[in-house]
């Protein structure tokens, strides 16, 4: 396992980008509700990093 500073610096970065990547390609193929997706997201990648 990583340490807890170290997956949380990973976290920190990992995150806007995959936000990122997530919001380019889901407005780009499948233009619906968007906004409770990311809400989904969001919160699935909360429960990741915090374990």
């Amino acid at each position: 396992m990583l340490p807890a500073t170290s997956s949380g610096s990973v976290g920190v970065l990992f995150i806007p980008i995959l936000e990122f990547v997530v919001s380019t390609v889901i407005t780009d193929v499948v233009p619906f509700d968007f906004v409770s997706l990311r809400a989904v997201v969001e919160s699935v990648i909360g429960l990741i990093f915090s374990i």
